[in-house]
């Protein structure tokens, strides 16, 4: 507990001793939740959280030792059969009340728990199937691109092979041979090859240099 919501407990504690009146005491936390970003509130809304937690709590346990019990009597033959079980509360009563209350709560729980965790799951394999699309939608266009520049290239091959920009065209059909995704497919195939597939950026690099240079000079 921090500074300020130290202070504001004085001014609580002064309140249920009189000395403040209760529009004065909302008047002041009012005050101090604007001053602070609703925080207060935030934390008295936690601490009867916790409070009706530590309840339940208490009321499990008080079932799990009923229980511990009557299944000791029972395994001492102590209950005969059909007689009301000791320490059961009697229908109707708050304690029975009280356990049927627990066992709803702890079936409520548990129902939402799976509805949750359902949910988490139905987005996270959204979530996995976007990416799945959106990798085979990239992987589709670069294949595009690919087969673009393989067939400019290898016009660029003819266009220029019988002329005075011949080493232009050789240029361009070794880009093109680079670039094309058939030849890709084929040259992955071979583990060395996969396994140093960055050298082909490096040689296509190479080459769109050299291709500039022979255009150039």
């Amino acid at each position: 507990m921090n500074e300020n919501t130290q202070e504001l407990e004085k001014y609580k504690n002064l309140r249920d001793s009189g000395a403040l009146t209760d529009d004065e005491y909302e008047k002041i936390k009012q005050d101090f939740n604007e001053a602070f970003g609703g925080m207060f509130e935030y934390d008295e809304r936690r601490a009867k959280r916790e409070e009706a937690l530590a309840g339940i709590e208490d009321l499990r346990n008080v079932q799990a030792q009923r229980e511990a019990e009557r299944q000791s009597l029972y395994a001492q033959g102590s209950v005969m059969q059909g007689a009301a079980m000791p320490g059961s509360p009697a229908e109707g009563s708050p304690e029975f009340r009280q356990e049927q209350y627990l066992r709803i709560y702890s079936e409520e729980k548990a129902r939402l728990d799976a509805a949750a965790a359902s949910a988490a799951q139905v987005r996270a394999q959204r979530h996995s199937d976007r990416i799945e699309t959106g990798k085979m939608a990239a992987h589709i266009a670069l294949q595009i691109i690919s087969w673009v520049f393989t067939a400019f290239f290898f016009f660029l091959f003819f266009v220029f092979l019988n002329t005075e920009y011949a080493l232009t065209g050789v240029v361009s059909l070794l880009l093109a041979a680079a670039l094309c995704p058939a030849g890709a497919e084929l040259l992955r195939k071979n583990e060395w090859i996969n396994g140093h597939w960055r050298i082909k950026y490096i040689v296509v690099a190479l080459l769109v240099v050299f291709f500039i240079f022979s255009v150039v000079v």
